[in-house]
């Protein structure tokens, strides 16, 4: 069952970005297309059932925490701090990033093949060539990577913030 909840979309805005179609071609189309490809589909259904509360997702299923940050980025988009075109991005983003944790290998490296993060991005891969949101979708939890490892060793690892940051523009 799709998560999305009704008028919180990004086709109220009709941004567009490149769709994959049969035949590895392109077409541009609306966000919302691809949103709405991505829900359809049955890996997405299952897998945002998936989870437990736990440290770093209290709220426990991917569908809990998906509906947690739309919220969040509803009220940045009503209050003027979201742009339509971020908005109709970001909501794509939000729908895949987490989407395959179930699939995953537990406690893979980001880059390895068998993460979530790497299981997302072969997903939205198959419905958009965006590399702006493919990299985000890679490196997402790169962040809270780093500042867990600080947390929990007491110390930073710049070498591996730089080299993910050298990844993004």
């Amino acid at each position: 069952r799709a998560v999305r909840r009704s008028g919180a979309s990004s086709s109220q805005h009709g941004g567009c970005l490149s769709l994959r179609l049969k035949e590895n071609t392109m077409a541009v189309v609306a966000t919302n297309v691809i949103l709405n490809r991505i829900i359809a589909d049955p890996r997405y259904q299952r897998n945002v059932a998936y989870g437990e509360p736990r440290r770093g997702h209290a709220e426990g299923t991917v569908a809990a925490h998906i509906l947690q940050l739309e919220d969040n980025l509803h009220a940045l988009a009503n209050a003027g701090m979201v742009s339509p075109d971020q908005e109709d991005r970001l909501i794509i983003l939000i729908h895949v990033h987490d989407s395959f944790k179930m699939d995953a290998k537990r406690n893979a490296a980001i880059e390895d093949s068998q993460s979530h993060a790497s299981l997302a991005r072969s997903f939205l891969a198959e419905f958009t060539d965006d590399n702006d949101l493919l990299q985000i979708v890679q490196y997402h939890d790169l962040g809270y990577a780093v500042w867990r490892k600080f947390e929990d060793k007491g110390r930073l690892d710049p070498a591996r913030l730089d080299a993910g940051l050298s990844t993004i523009k």
